[in-house]
């Protein structure tokens, strides 16, 4: 239990070392020992005052919270003139508030990131992340109420977006071509998803997207041997993230010897982006287009149905966050959260489209866009301990009232 009568302002020096310890190790690398080091506290002390790991990450969220709030207030203060929300504005504003998190609050980014990815797996978490995710939708209801005639739906539709982009903008931020897509992105969010008769957004975008990473076939072919190995490190990613990866792990996990997993992959990044194929090809292979589409046309009840595999959308949704992550504490990995922020919306636009009333609008940048807000959403809700049954009708409604 914390000590009575210590007030957070005490814990400055605390708080701030296990955040960095956190957003440079993630969350199982935080120890009352590791922040004792970092912060000049003695394991007395810390003992004392704190008494274990649950109580430090409680401390530790209550002052992040605190800090997420009086941002929120800020940016709260920083619109209090202004009546209406235009397309611009609104995009304005939710860049910058990105951008403020990825800049000048990038390790307060990278631990809800953390404690969103770990509350999935980790009940115990879930009262944690819960009241910051609560307050992330009231700033958002609070900054569009009256200012936009759709607020409501908007408002939801936007928190589910900056959980599914964030970390993105923390490793991709100083790339031109990233912020050019990114930033395309939100004014179509903003602007009904859709794109408009006669503009040229949809080649635009098709640009900045071969311009982000560069297009490279499936070097691992399905049925080749090293395909095994693939999935191998496939499933250590989705499990343990891709930190995890290295040629001895996938060795033991298919009883081969680590000279037989290099003589596929001779490199821990070349094995890496081998798993990263592997995830992406075992979702895709669960998705039945031809039945969905079906199911779309005879019966439009079925839109808010369940249509994506639950496993393997629960799979793919976090290990693409641990490959943001690893990005986010590592520069080696930021071509591969590169390529898996190009490939959003691949599977999406395979079927989503059927739901709008005008599908010949609903290019690669509504597809990125509806693939972001169904990503934070279902993050999200593995955050809440929600079961995954596939997307909700809810979510879909509100992109479905933007476009109309």
């Amino acid at each position: 239990m914390v000590n009575e009568g210590v007030g957070l302002g005490d814990w400055s020096a605390l708080v701030s070392a296990a955040r960095s310890l956190v957003a440079g190790r993630g969350l199982r690398g935080l120890s009352l020992r590791s922040v004792a080091g970092a912060s000049g506290w003695t394991m007395g002390e810390i003992g004392y005052r704190v008494g274990n790991k649950e109580q430090l990450i409680a401390i530790l969220v209550e002052a992040e919270r605190a800090s997420s709030l009086a941002l929120d207030r800020q940016w709260l203060d920083r619109l209090a003139a202004l009546r209406h929300f235009d397309v611009a504005t609104l995009a304005a504003v939710v860049t910058g508030y990105l951008d403020d998190y990825a800049t000048n609050r990038r390790e307060a980014a990278i631990f809800w990131e953390e404690m969103l990815l770990e509350a999935g797996i980790d009940g115990g978490l879930r009262a944690f992340v819960a009241p910051w995710l609560d307050e992330r939708e009231c700033f958002w209801q609070q900054l569009l109420s009256g200012r936009h005639p759709k607020s409501n739906a908007l408002a939801r539709l936007i928190v589910k977006y900056v959980v599914a982009e964030q970390l993105y903008s923390v490793v991709l931020g100083h790339e031109p071509t990233y912020r050019l897509m990114r930033d395309m992105g939100i004014r179509r969010l903003c602007n009904g998803v859709l794109a408009d008769v006669g503009t040229a957004d949809s080649d635009l975008f098709e640009n900045f997207i071969a311009g982000l990473a560069p297009s490279e076939p499936i070097a691992t072919p399905i049925k080749s041997s090293a395909w095994p190995v693939a999935e191998a490190t496939a499933s250590l990613m989705r499990d343990r993230g891709p930190s995890a990866v290295t040629h001895r792990s996938v060795a033991a996990a298919l009883g081969i010897s680590p000279s037989a997993v290099a003589h596929h992959f001779r490199t821990h990044m070349d094995l890496v982006r081998a798993g990263n194929e592997a995830l992406y090809e075992g979702f895709r292979a669960t998705l039945d287009v031809d039945l969905i589409r079906s199911r779309l046309v005879s019966d439009p009840a079925a839109r808010g149905g369940l249509i994506d595999p639950q496993r393997a959308a629960k799979g793919l949704s976090r290990a693409t966050h641990m490959i943001a992550l690893a990005g986010a504490r590592d520069p080696a990995f930021a071509p591969l959260v590169a390529q898996r922020r190009k490939d959003r919306g691949r599977s999406s636009g395979l079927w989503i489209d059927q739901l709008f009333a005008a599908p010949e609008r609903y290019d690669r940048c509504a597809a990125q866009i509806t693939s972001m807000v169904l990503g934070g959403e279902l993050f999200i809700n593995l955050a809440r301990g929600i079961d995954y049954t596939g997307h909700s009708s809810a979510t879909l409604g509100d992109l479905l009232a933007l476009a109309n």
